[in-house]
């Protein structure tokens, strides 16, 4: 809808950070271009990622997560 909208200024698109470009790279066909369809205006806010782990788990970097996940997929789980 907001892609075919006026470019009048009386639509804007709120989306979280990352959200619209990263669509792209998970769909085939997301029905947009980031670029040719959308102009930024405003950050309206910034949020931090951040990944914790219990004490004892053996992987004490992001780069030993994904190993110890990748050994072991059915013991690791997650939560966003």
């Amino acid at each position: 809808m907001v892609k075919r909208a006026a470019p009048d200024g009386h639509t804007l698109l709120v989306v979280p950070q990352g959200n619209l470009t990263i669509n792209p790279t998970l769909l085939a066909r997301p029905g947009y271009s980031v670029e040719a369809d959308f102009a930024p205006v405003a950050s309206l806010a910034k949020a931090a990622n951040v990944i914790a782990v219990h004490p004892g788990v053996p992987a004490k970097t992001v780069q030993e997560l994904v190993v110890l996940s990748k050994a072991r997929p059915a013991t690791i789980s997650y939560a966003s």
